[in-house]
């Protein structure tokens, strides 16, 4: 009639994961326990076992049965809990963490309690709540790891980096086999990485840190494929294809590494690998958009526009909210003369794309398609849209200029070309704004600016051909006849065949 052994040899035989002697010796220790507390604990122990069977009715049954017959018990709570985060409701899963907080008679079991609570507000965007639940977790237990790491996760939401760092620096020091903490850390790292070169240095070798530590494929895949997007940052690119590789090998259905691949191999001029990773990226994941658009711009390389447009067609139609496949398209029928489909996707593409940036470059090519069919209200219209979204962009400017001497006002190109010269961001681009400046200069008669113009050019493309004949043309101009003929010959020595 005493119900205590037959518990106890339950719990021997749940250690052992016979699971249905367990519950049969539970159930038994159920029939002889003379009082609702001592059935409250056995109830929970019915519950634990139906909820590792995957009983999860019976396991909540079970659980409610204990909270019946002893409130103050907190396991139930608890465990109950547990099955409400699995099942993601996370609203009612609050409540019973809050109650198994305080009634724990142990510090640990509270802990544990706390760092539940938090992964709940976590879930629930309760942000602040929960890195306080963390915390408590950690003065409870200070050498508990995990909620040190779900802090550092929750300050990298909040874009709170430096504090995320030493959360998860934190973790690893007290449980160095984890491997998410280093994984984060590297993911921290990398979005470092495009300002400071040795933050991409670090999150490669954090990353390999947590490749060491993951305990299945699917999340050594992951920080594989991570680890060559970082190569792939740093341009290392063979690098990126062995990581990616290696991410497939670990788990074949995994879709981003094959479209990384192709990435990859696009990038080296290897446009038929890039085809065939791709392909194989849409072959796990037909409604991938972006390995579609990936795909398209592939053919468009390789000017096989029709399979292109194919494929962009594909992308938009999976998702017609995506901007690129409409860049793209404009594009193609841009280079096709075909400026009745270009602009209504130029059009399409600019009300979508959600990064001023990418917009001014869009209003841009559209200016350019205007200018080209001698509609120049139009194209100023639309080249001035360019520079209201970004007024650090270059080719409007320059643009504006072209317009300007078109319509026979080169008196105002100069301007533009000059604003065009401040913003450009290569020096190839400067030469080709420094040319049309020396040449409106020089039509103007201003030939002490278009000398400077054409110096300039030369200064960046020292075989520049015509910078020295139009150099030559501006020293004859103001009669300094022996710095023209050196100009002149300059411009025969770059190039015999000039006439």
């Amino acid at each position: 009639t005493y119900g205590w052994p037959y518990h106890n040899l339950g719990l021997i035989y749940e250690q052992r994961q016979a699971y249905d002697e367990a519950l049969r010796l539970f159930r038994q220790a159920l029939e002889r326990h003379s009082n609702g507390a001592d059935r409250a604990i056995s109830w929970t122990k019915v519950g634990d076992i139906y909820r590792v069977q995957d009983r999860i009715s019976s396991a909540v049954y079970a659980y409610k049965q204990a909270m019946e017959l002893d409130p103050a018990y907190a396991w139930p709570y608890h465990q109950l809990g547990l099955i409400h985060q699995e099942q993601r409701q996370y609203a009612e899963c609050v409540p019973l963490f809050q109650q198994a907080v305080s009634q724990h008679d142990h510090s640990e079991a509270r802990a544990q309690a706390w760092n539940h609570l938090g992964d709940a507000y976590r879930a629930l965007s309760r942000y602040r709540e929960a890195i306080g639940a963390y915390r408590q977790a950690t003065e409870l237990k200070p050498d508990f790891a995990l909620p040190w790491s779900s802090v550092g996760d929750v300050c990298r939401l909040l874009d709170r980096p430096d504090e995320a760092i030493d959360a998860y620096r934190q973790a690893v020091e007290l449980d160095p086999s984890l491997a998410w903490p280093y994984h984060n850390l590297a993911l921290i790292y990398t979005e470092r990485g495009e300002t400071e070169r040795t933050a991409y240095e670090a999150a490669i070798i954090l990353y390999r840190q947590a490749i060491e530590r993951h305990k299945n494929d699917r999340d050594r895949s992951l920080a594989w494929t991570k680890l060559g997007n970082t190569y792939q940052a740093l341009h290392l690119l063979e690098d990126a294809i062995k990581a990616y590789r290696r991410a497939i090998e670990l788990d074949p259905e995994y879709t981003s590494p094959w479209n990384n691949l192709g990435d990859a191999y696009r990038a080296l001029s290897y446009p038929e690998d890039a085809i065939e990773a791709y392909r194989h990226a849409i072959e796990l994941a037909p409604q991938n958009a972006f390995s579609w658009n990936s795909l398209g711009d592939v053919y468009r390389e390789m000017e096989r526009f029709e399979e292109a447009i194919e494929a962009y067609r594909q992308a938009v139609k999976i998702n017609p909210d995506y901007a690129w496949p409409y860049d793209s398209l404009g594009l193609i029928y841009e280079q096709q003369d075909r400026p009745e489909l270009a602009v209504p996707s130029y059009r399409k593409a600019a009300q979508l794309h959600t990064r001023n940036q990418e917009r001014a470059v869009v209003w841009n090519r559209l200016g350019n398609i205007y200018r080209e069919s001698d509609r120049p209200t139009a194209a100023t219209e639309v080249y001035q849209q360019a520079i209201d979204l970004d007024s650090d962009y270059a080719w409007p400017y320059h643009n504006l200029g072209l317009i300007s001497e078109q319509q026979g006002e080169a008196e105002a190109a100069p301007k533009f070309y000059r604003q065009a010269i401040q913003r450009h961001r290569s020096d190839r681009d400067r030469v080709v704004s420094w040319h049309k400046l020396g040449g409106v200069c020089l039509s103007l008669n201003r030939h002490t600016e278009a000398i400077d113009a054409y110096q300039r050019v030369i200064g960046l493309d020292s075989q520049d051909s015509l910078s020295w004949n139009s150099l030559g043309i501006a020293h004859t101009a103001l009669e300094h006849y022996e710095a023209a003929l050196k100009a002149f010959e300059q411009a025969i020595e770059v190039d015999a065949d000039y006439a």
